[in-house]
């Protein structure tokens, strides 16, 4: 079976750095091969540079890691860097990647500077959990850290958007049949698929209006959103550790733990690298609010790993539904209220209604305060999981009591 996976992740690996370079020079070449087209040359320059390093970069730690698991070469343990180092080095990049936008010098350093603020966060909580745990003495191999990683970032990601797209449509399919069973539904869905046809109509106020206003698609954005995208994006990152988890004769939960963390931050750095570009210029609050999305994603990832930790090693194997479950809430109750303060906003924007418009702010604060006590949840965790090991005292020998002749 492990072989089979090394194999396995010689042969992604290697095409996903390909599918990387060629996708990455591919948006590099387009302003050449269609001179005519209207593009914004600084997001598909970011965007270049995006795919090369998740999917190329991804690929090729991907395909070294198999390599290196299936030529059997030992693996050093792994050393991460002090989390306040990457703290800094996020405020760095956030600091010059706004200088860059604001004054448009330097444009071409913007595409990595981006790269780098996208990494920096994730990576920070990654460190932060093996500088929790580090008390405990664990020890965990580069090899199997970079792997979660990079897993997290291509693998886990690709799966979610395959099952997500599939319940949207499956969702897509159910809405329209019950719109159609009803009177003049037929008609309406006509009106609908026409009026999707023109692209213009997605800046038309009054269209997003009735789409904001509608009770069928809330309902429907709201499954999707605050519970069907947790349920498929924390099995998709805990893939990558049960894989490797069932080849080991015992797995930690602090090193469960920790590849769970390892996977939630892959899948937060590719999450954080494409949806902040879609958004160009505005960068730096984007970015913020995805950095703190990581949180989530690396906790709720984490709770994911102690969760199988729990059934793989036949203990308290409730923990596992348990658990998962715990990681859902946590990640659908963030998505909740984050899309619910979007559309209260937009709401407020289309309408000019500032009794709306302040709801969503008043929605703000409440992520912020959801942040603090995901952030309190995830150093709590690390603590309990990084305390000493408990030394048995030797037992005192006992003196022999000889007793005199007379």
């Amino acid at each position: 079976m492990q072989r089979f996976v090394s194999i396995a992740l010689i042969v992604v690996g290697l095409g996903l750095a390909m599918l990387g370079l060629l996708a990455g020079l591919f948006y590099l070449g387009l302003p050449v091969v269609s001179p005519d087209a209207r593009y914004d040359l600084l997001q598909i320059n970011t965007v270049a540079m995006a795919v090369l390093a998740v999917s190329g970069g991804a690929g090729s730690v991907l395909a070294w890691v198999g390599w290196r698991r299936y030529s059997g070469a030992a693996s050093s343990a792994a050393h991460l860097p002090s989390p306040w180092w990457l703290v800094l080095l996020f405020l760095l990049a956030l600091a010059v990647g706004e200088a860059v936008l604001q004054t448009n010098v330097a444009p071409w350093l913007f595409p990595p500077v981006h790269v780098i603020a996208s990494m920096a966060a994730p990576l920070f909580l990654l460190a932060l959990a093996a500088s929790l745990l580090r008390p405990s003495g664990l020890v965990v191999q580069r090899r199997d850290v970079a792997l979660q990683v990079a897993g997290g970032a291509v693998l886990a990601t690709g799966l979610a958007i395959v099952i997500e797209v599939i319940l949207v449509a499956l969702l897509a399919l159910a809405a329209a049949l019950i719109v159609a069973l009803t009177p003049g539904g037929s008609a309406r869905l006509e009106t609908l698929v026409a009026q999707l046809s023109r692209p213009e109509v997605l800046s038309d106020p009054a269209f997003l209006q009735s789409l904001l206003s509608s009770p069928l698609v809330l309902i429907g954005a709201g499954l999707v959103i605050a519970l069907g995208a947790p349920l498929i994006e924390e099995f998709s990152k805990s893939v990558g550790v049960v894989l490797i988890a069932a080849g080991r004769a015992r797995l930690t939960p602090g090193e469960a733990f920790l590849w769970g963390v390892a996977a939630g931050a892959g899948f937060a750095i590719t999450e954080t690298m494409f949806n902040v570009v879609t958004v160009l210029p505005a960068w730096g609050g984007p970015l913020m609010l995805r950095s703190a999305t990581a949180v989530v994603h690396c906790l709720a990832a984490g709770l994911m790993g102690l969760a199988w930790q729990a059934w793989l090693s036949g203990e308290r194997r409730w923990r596992l539904p348990a658990l998962y479950g715990l990681a859902v809430v946590i990640h659908g109750l963030w998505n909740g209220v984050a899309g619910l303060a979007s559309v209260l906003q937009a709401q407020g924007t289309l309408n000019a209604n500032l009794l709306v418009g302040a709801g969503g702010t008043l929605l703000v604060f409440a992520l912020a305060g959801l942040f603090v006590i995901n952030s309190g949840l995830f150093v709590y965790i690390g603590r309990r999981l990084g305390q000493p090991p408990v030394m048995a005292l030797a037992p005192l020998p006992v003196e022999s009591t000889v007793t005199p002749e007379v």
